[in-house]
């Protein structure tokens, strides 16, 4: 990163994840994924938000980042879900899907965005998965204001 690093994430004990693997959010407008196997390496994947993301363009630093991977509901389903969740000092919750390892090494766009606190930084979020869909996310803001949203859809 070239700037502040805001927040580190590690897979949960739970998941299929490697536990290499490390998600950081920086006020230098990235998230990075890393696997600290091969520590002379850069990041893995890189998501820069691009300012079109947001209804008014995204601020620019990413408070926060985790990750998770949802099993696929029937066993024999291969179709496991790899999702960062990412909060901005905009009050934006953007959602990227990781299940194409060979799209892009740098991620523009996300797959889901939604103002939640217009210019109110949000400082954290947290992923509560269920089995078959990750079912709700919680952010919190500088207000005191803690946002539920239903994420599985």
């Amino acid at each position: 990163h070239k700037s502040s690093v805001n927040s580190l994430s590690v897979p949960s004990s739970s998941s299929s994840l490697p536990a290499s693997l490390l998600l950081s959010a920086s006020e230098d407008c990235t998230v990075r994924l890393w696997d600290t196997r091969d520590v002379s390496k850069s990041s893995s994947c890189t998501i820069r938000p691009l300012k079109s993301t947001s209804p008014k363009g995204i601020n620019g630093e990413i408070t926060c980042a985790t990750f998770t991977q949802t099993t696929a509901p029937n066993p024999e389903d291969i179709d496991d879900t790899f999702t960062i969740y990412c909060t901005t000092s905009d009050g934006t919750f953007l959602t990227y899907d990781l299940r194409y390892p060979d799209g892009p090494i740098i991620i523009p766009q996300p797959s889901a965005s939604v103002s939640i606190s217009p210019n109110e930084e949000l400082n954290d979020v947290s992923v509560a998965p269920q089995r078959g869909t990750d079912k709700y996310s919680a952010t919190c803001d500088d207000t005191g204001t803690i946002t539920v949203l239903d994420v599985s859809a």
